[in-house]
């Protein structure tokens, strides 16, 4: 089960369009042979540039086994909410100095197992972190669910 949720920023014209992607382990690129090239980040960007060269960058802001709920734990018990990631701080004060053109999000891996489900929190605080996206930048929403 995974959700991805993508933004667009209507009417930003840059010379390189620049996408943030934000998630687990399946956007951080666990099981990879190289996180660096084969994840699906760098693998979308150089699909983009196939069609459209130099005019794509796409950044990994993934964080394998975390969660989009705040109160989301690892299957130690211990906490492990993306909220309180390096990663999502880090896309976050990127993005105050730099709009991304596009925003993907894809949680949920991690958010279906038993000691994590709750389903009304789990749209509370997936709607939490759109909404910080969507405030910041009054961007046009398209979901991708894959459940």
């Amino acid at each position: 089960m995974s959700w991805a949720i993508m933004y667009i920023v209507p009417g930003v014209v840059s010379a390189v369009t620049t996408i943030a992607c934000l998630g687990d382990s399946i956007t951080a690129g666990s099981g990879a042979s190289d996180k660096a090239s084969t994840s699906y980040p760098p693998m979308l960007q150089q699909y983009l540039n196939e069609h459209r060269p130099g005019q794509y960058e796409c950044i990994n802001y993934g964080v394998g086994g975390k969660t989009v709920q705040k109160m989301g734990k690892a299957d130690n018990g211990d906490p492990f909410s993306y909220w309180d990631a390096k990663a999502f701080k880090a896309v976050i004060k990127k993005s105050e100095e730099e709009v991304p053109d596009v925003v993907i999000m894809q949680f949920c891996t991690n958010d279906a197992k038993t000691q994590n489900w709750d389903e009304a929190m789990f749209m509370k605080d997936y709607t939490a972190l759109i909404n910080i996206f969507k405030e910041m930048y009054s961007i046009l929403v398209a979901v991708f669910l894959s459940c």
